[in-house]
């Protein structure tokens, strides 16, 4: 689902469903489109496509942490030294920490 207000882009959503499920989901999609909170859509647009099982791919999600460094130079250290473990050159790594910045 597509939600637009004067030509601009205020909500979406997508999901992948089971045909007995789409009823139910167009709905909620509905509703979310005209009780927005930038607004009520003055266009909204649905788009189905069947998409085959055997075209699913599923992966096992990546383990979620969480850290909370005492301030915000810690957590910047900290997270120098997550990217670098991981395999993240140096070089990337000072670089997207001064993007940050």
């Amino acid at each position: 689902m597509r939600a637009e207000r004067g030509g601009k882009h205020i909500s979406g959503a997508e999901r992948l469903l089971g045909v007995d499920e789409l009823e139910q989901a167009a709905v909620e999609m509905l509703q979310r489109a005209v009780q927005h909170s930038r607004g009520r859509a003055e266009q909204i647009f649905f788009h189905v496509d069947a998409v085959a099982r055997d075209q699913l791919l599923t992966a096992r999600l990546l383990d979620l942490h969480h850290y909370q460094p005492p301030d915000w130079q810690q957590g910047r250290e900290l997270a120098r030294r997550m990217l670098l473990s991981s395999g993240i050159s140096q070089p990337a790594v000072d670089r997207a920490l001064r993007d940050l910045a």
